[in-house]
């Protein structure tokens, strides 16, 4: 990236004053602010686009987040039935260890509770009124 222009270096020297106002680089001069937009400019992640470059840009992002709509995505990690019976593995094995604090375990039971209580709307048959209106 070379500034030749005398509207680049303006813009170069503007970027410098905005620089020495920032708290801890006050003393950036002229070769630090090149260094650092040159290191910009051939970075992939930050490259300099013109204004149709970023209208088409967020285009696609737009027809994207349209396409993803209609994916269903699934929720990853285990199952309330999986998590239910993981909690009451816990709880077994944390009931015979000498470390066993009734605060602790009331903690698990709680969590336990929730899990199940979640299994049961997960398995609660909808009425084909509510389905509807979800569809």
């Amino acid at each position: 990236m070379e500034f030749k222009t005398e509207e680049d270096l303006n813009t170069l020297d503007d970027l410098i004053d905005l620089f020495n106002e920032i708290p801890g680089f006050k003393d950036c001069n002229y070769d630090d602010a090149v260094n650092w937009l040159t290191t910009d400019a051939n970075d992939l992640r930050y490259q300099i686009l013109n204004r149709d470059e970023i209208i088409s840009s967020l285009q696609n992002e737009e027809s994207d987040d349209s396409s993803s709509d209609e994916i269903i995505h699934t929720p990853k990690g285990p199952t309330t039935t999986e998590a239910f019976s993981a909690f009451e593995t816990g709880l077994e094995w944390f009931e015979k260890q000498a470390e066993c604090c009734p605060t602790q375990l009331l903690l698990l039971k709680r969590l336990r509770d929730l899990a199940a209580e979640k299994r049961v709307v997960a398995h609660r048959q909808i009425k084909i009124d509510n389905l509807v209106k979800q569809i």
